[in-house]
């Protein structure tokens, strides 16, 4: 979910059943009521994964399956200028799922993803956003990110997890400051899984997700200098979280069952 004010958010994602293909859902809030979107995409076998909105501005990032035997699958960037959306092709397209994405700047936007089909198959992807063209700011190999956030002065932050890690599939986090990308390490004792990432107002910068094998929630804050692991009462495993204050924040999740909700009140997750 994504908003620009307490009249203006976005929510996407999927709907369908067991038996049925997946169909791609997008909501609108308009400060009153949440009303159903025409999708801006291919409806049937897509999914949207991600979204970022920026005043009038907002991305979409996901995936269309394909009808099986008929169809490929191919990632999918929508774009919304002046009210109405638009298909975006980026690199890769035929091969790429994009998961995350987040604006850096005016007319310049984050997302990222995974190579998930042909020869390269299961390795990670960072595009860029230049104004006029999706481009490859990086390839991560093994590492899949999952989603972005992007803080002050255009620094940014990637989590995920990595199959290959030293010590089996692992929680991934890759910080942007400026000029590159470098890898940082994540607490693997709990054999963790990132999901979801964001900065909070103040510059804390916290990331959520699960433990490997375990569908518990795993959160940790960034020190300024590591990742630190932070109590959680318990739950599900946690996909997303957001703060509209240093001591306002929530985090959510579930199994497809239960549904999490946890929120930080500036000492402890409840």
């Amino acid at each position: 979910m994504a908003a620009t004010s307490a009249g203006n958010a976005w929510a996407v994602g999927e709907t369908g059943t067991p038996k049925g293909p997946t169909t791609s859902y997008v909501l609108h809030w308009n400060g009153k009521a949440w009303s159903v979107q025409r999708s801006p995409a291919p409806v049937r076998y897509a999914y949207y994964t991600g979204v970022a909105a920026s005043g009038s501005d907002a991305w979409i990032t996901g995936l269309s399956t394909g009808q099986p035997g008929v169809e490929p699958p191919a990632g999918l960037a929508v774009h919304r200028t002046g009210g109405t959306w638009q298909s975006v092709t980026f690199p890769g397209v035929a091969s790429t799922a994009l998961y995350g994405v987040a604006f850096s700047g005016k007319n310049a936007a984050w997302a990222a993803g995974c190579v998930c089909y042909g020869s390269s198959a299961e390795s990670g992807v960072v595009l860029h956003w230049t104004g006029t063209q999706w481009k490859v700011a990086g390839r991560l190999f093994d590492a899949l990110p999952e989603a972005v956030a992007v803080g002050p002065g255009g620094q940014a932050w990637l989590v995920g997890h990595d199959p290959a890690g030293a010590n089996g599939d692992g929680g991934f986090s890759a910080h942007w400051n400026g000029k590159t990308w470098r890898f940082v390490a994540v607490p693997r004792a709990t054999g963790s899984l990132l999901h979801g990432v964001a900065y909070f107002p103040g510059g804390t910068v916290w990331a959520v997700g699960s433990r490997s094998g375990k569908d518990v929630p795993f959160i940790v804050r960034w020190t300024g200098k590591a990742w630190t692991q932070v109590p959680v009462p318990g739950g599900r495993q946690l996909q997303a979280v957001s703060g509209d204050a240093a001591n306002d924040g929530w985090a959510v999740g579930g199994d497809g069952k239960t549904t999490t909700i946890l929120h930080w009140n500036g000492k402890a997750w409840g």
